[in-house]
């Protein structure tokens, strides 16, 4: 991953513009191999002068690897590199496609002019002269014409949806992909489907957006050494300063301002596990298999038709120490995959049953989850239904935060469960004048790692009988310190929550 720019890097551009003004022999044909000097020679800036290409930009036009991604802060200037890209790309390449998808219409138009802008106002030809003629203009297409050749390339803009499906493009720009609706359905069966096609085509795809929280996509291919992922802030940028930059700060929150001037990926603002928590949770001891300890508690969140279903065993590792000292470790972890027959998860569970014999089956019993807990029941194994209310919900989730608050559960550091953790949210509504929270995941994703490994816990806690009596209202706030200095000063009861806690409570705390 390259986030900084050498000295070298500044000094390789300065002899590209230097070539293309000196013109020495032969230089003409650096313009096909370099789209950084085929810029400069041909386009202008909002100045009228030639495009100077930043440092940056020079680095990632010029990367020839099949899959680049760019997680650049706003203004580091992501649109300029697609549509130089582009250009050179459909200019260079006879009959070639490159495909533009964006996360609306509007941006995907937005491209398109922006190429237009920089065709129209070059100092070779303009974009009507490369536009095949008697054809009528398209905003979400351009034809041009490629050199010496009667053949033309297309560059089609299209929203992040089912419609890119059909072509067949040599280069595939993602823009914004963090922030596609669906991303992880269109970019993983349509985009990835594209580079699968026997056809004797080497497709690209650049892939550039801010960053928006670690999940989707966007996330994940920067953490895949595959990727030729390259991250760049504000700084980047020479024309920023300082002072306009405490301008910006002053008008967002601190994670929107780290997220889009800082390039930063952080969680959702509405997290409720903090990264701290899910940081000081995380140990390699975690998920090693059980190795004979005692006392046991199974939880398991049974699948959907979109969901997996998850069974967490774990254990209370210094039982002899006092009630709210002691440590849970989640021992084994075991995921069945989407479609498993109920009938096989059951066998699972009476397998683990003889080999175990933990305490309790902590089992999700909302909806299809009932008939399997009635099942083991009457066999004589020890299940807890837990039917999951808005309530009930509230009352394991907090029990798993407290937990990660104090240092007292060990989790492995497991992609999918991390990722379930960090995007796992808090939202705050009233209903008839009470306070009615609910915790939750993001629309479209998924919290049956969650969930499973809050069953676990809870029941690993009512065990002991010891069950916590207050509610932490999350910090809206990314920073550690800040949240730190909320639990050292006690914790901030939300009133309106804890007057509907009084009322509303299930159980004795």
């Amino acid at each position: 991953m390259k986030s900084e720019i050498t000295e070298q890097d500044k000094l390789n551009l300065k002899k590209k513009f230097e070539i293309v003004d000196n013109k020495p022999p032969g230089w003409v044909g650096y313009l096909k191999l370099d789209p950084t000097m085929f810029a400069y020679n041909f386009f202008v800036d909002d100045r009228n002068l030639p495009l100077r290409l930043f440092p940056h930009q020079d680095l990632i036009l010029n990367d020839k690897s099949q899959l680049r991604l760019l997680n650049l802060a706003r203004g580091a200037g992501k649109s300029t590199i697609a549509a130089i890209e582009a250009i050179t790309m459909s200019y260079w390449n006879d009959n070639s496609l490159v495909l533009i998808m964006s996360s609306t219409k509007p941006q995907a138009l937005e491209v398109i002019r922006k190429i237009k802008v920089f065709l129209n106002t070059s100092r070779f030809t303009t974009w009507k002269e490369l536009f095949p003629k008697g054809k009528k203009e398209s905003k979400a297409e351009i034809e041009i014409k490629n050199p010496g050749k009667k053949t033309y390339s297309r560059i089609i803009s299209v929203p992040a949806t089912d419609a890119a499906r059909g072509y067949s493009p040599n280069l595939i720009i993602c823009d914004e992909l963090a922030f596609w609706e669906n991303q992880e359905s269109i970019f993983n069966q349509v985009v990835l489907g594209m580079l699968n096609r026997i056809d004797g085509i080497k497709r690209r795809i650049l892939a550039l957006s801010t960053p928006n929280g670690r999940f989707g996509p966007f996330w994940e291919c920067f953490n895949n050494k595959a990727w030729s992922s390259y991250q760049f802030n504000w700084r980047i940028n020479p024309y920023n300063t300082e002072e306009m930059m405490n301008i910006l700060r002053s008008t967002m929150t601190d994670l929107q301002f780290r997220a889009e001037y800082e390039a930063e990926f952080v969680s959702s603002r509405d997290a409720y596990f903090t990264q701290l928590e899910i940081n000081n949770a995380i140990s390699s001891e975690a998920n090693q298999g059980w190795k004979g300890e005692p006392n046991c508690v199974v939880g398991v969140d049974f699948g959907k038709i979109n969901d997996k279903c998850v069974i967490d065993i774990g254990a209370v590792l210094n039982q002899e120490e006092r009630k709210n000292k002691q440590v849970i470790r989640l021992l084994d972890r075991q995921v069945q995959p989407l479609g498993s027959d109920y009938a096989l998860v059951i066998a699972k569970l009476k397998a683990i049953n003889e080999v175990i014999k933990p305490n309790m089956f902590m089992l999700d019993a909302t909806g299809v989850g009932e008939g399997p807990s009635d099942v083991l029941k009457a066999e004589g194994i020890p299940v807890e239904p837990f039917k999951f209310s808005l309530f009930s919900k509230v009352t394991i989730m907090n029990n798993l935060k407290i937990l990660m608050q104090q240092g007292r559960i060990q989790i492995p550091n497991d992609k999918e469960l991390i990722s379930q953790i960090e995007m796992f949210e808090y939202e705050a509504s009233k209903s008839g004048g009470v306070m009615q929270p609910k915790l939750h995941a993001p629309i479209g994703k998924h919290d049956d790692e969650v969930d499973a490994l809050a069953l676990m816990c809870y029941g690993l806690v009512k065990d002991t009988g010891y069950i916590y009596s207050k509610f932490i209202t999350p910090v809206l706030s990314e920073e550690p310190d800040e949240w730190q200095k909320t639990v050292d000063k006690g914790v901030q009861h939300n009133i309106d929550f804890v007057n509907w806690l009084n009322k509303n409570s299930m159980q004795t705390f």
